[in-house]
């Protein structure tokens, strides 16, 4: 019983992330994406099978790998730049290419885009469902776990799309294609992003070594 009433809190989560779509400032829309992943992380843990408990691990630890650097780099962006909603990041984007390859790989580990540890998380909780025999509430987690993924392309790609392409009438300058200079994030932040998206490419190439891990834990935890 506990596991289908979390698996229903759980969607929730994941079907609340649809209001950050009417959400125009930066920050808001990036709250609704970590609401969305925290409800897929809960959704997988519900499952309470071994399944459902890898696959809830693999989605924390590549989710918060992502999404914290994501959200400081969003934020210093942001703030360096005076923009508080989306159409202020009218191709900026193009004026720091190399910080936005690094958000553009973040937000493609939060999504969860095939070959990432994130997807191998949602595959995980994908069979925990179809094993664990919750009736109808199988439906619903497997609902939850598509809107998990539909939810966040449609909070971020609108975000990505507006850093790279400009609106003509707003920004003359990069629409000519004469990119200005405009102020980046910090070293040291933009040092950490790299790394964490550097750990997170290799251990999303090479997953056995996350998978050992997760499952040398969870032999301690339940033994």
């Amino acid at each position: 019983m506990l596991s289908k009433i979390l698996i229903t809190v759980a969607a929730l989560l994941i079907l609340a992330g649809l209001i950050g779509l009417k959400m125009k400032m930066v920050g808001k829309r990036l709250l609704f994406v970590c609401i969305a992943a925290v409800g897929m992380v809960i959704l997988s843990v519900a499952e309470m099978n071994t399944y459902g408990l890898v696959g809830g691990c693999f989605q924390a630890i590549y989710r918060i790998l992502a999404i914290i650097p994501g959200i400081l780099l969003f934020h210093s962006i942001c703030k360096r730049n005076g923009i508080t909603d989306i159409e202020g990041l009218n191709g900026v984007g193009r004026k720091m290419p190399y910080t936005y390859v690094l958000l553009v790989f973040l937000c493609m580990v939060t999504i969860g885009i095939p070959i990432t540890g994130t997807f191998t998380g949602i595959i995980y909780s994908e069979i925990g469902l179809l094993a664990g025999g919750y009736g109808v509430f199988t439906y619903v987690g497997l609902i939850g776990n598509i809107l998990g993924i539909v939810v966040p392309v449609m909070l971020l790609f609108p975000m990505l799309r507006r850093m790279y392409f400009p609106e003509k009438e707003k920004n003359t300058d990069v629409a000519e294609g004469v990119a200005t200079v405009a102020p980046s994030p910090a070293k040291s932040l933009l040092v950490i992003g790299w790394l964490l998206a550097a750990v997170l490419l290799v251990f999303s190439l090479y997953q056995q070594p996350v998978l050992v891990a997760i499952s040398t834990v969870m032999q301690k935890f339940f033994s």
